[in-house]
């Protein structure tokens, strides 16, 4: 098969938009716990990170929420952190608009302390 030079292979796939949109057709990335009136379907939880490498790749969601695009088996928070999770946060540092490099960046640069906290948001439907 022939492909014509400049089209092109990759294609958008919602599927992990779908879990944050709201009925309203809009995204939720706040709150999560259900008793503000926020989208129920997100949890918030908080991981704590040993030092050095995690594994952990990252792209930039809907709402400019960096997400956790692969995680390595090898990965000390494999099973901690999920495919999908929004990461809202790395040791208080608010990570909305951060790009993907600016997050792993950020993570890789405090790779020497002894922790590192991570707040996250989780969608019920998250892998």
């Amino acid at each position: 098969n022939f492909r014509h030079p400049n089209s092109n292979v990759f294609v958008d796939d919602n599927t992990l938009e779908d879990i944050y949109r709201t009925p309203d057709g809009s995204y939720n990335v706040g709150g999560g716990d259900g008793g503000d009136g926020s989208n129920s379907n997100l949890s918030r939880l908080t991981v704590v990170a040993p030092p050095g490498k995690l594994g952990i790749t990252f792209n930039v969601h809907t709402g400019n929420m960096p997400i956790v695009l692969t995680i390595e088996e090898t990965s000390v928070l494999h099973g901690d952190v999920h495919v999908g999770d929004l990461v809202m946060s790395v040791d208080e540092i608010d990570c909305g608009g951060l790009s993907a490099v600016q997050v792993s960046r950020l993570i890789s640069s405090r790779g020497g302390n002894p922790v590192r906290t991570l707040v996250l948001l989780r969608g019920s439907g998250s892998c």
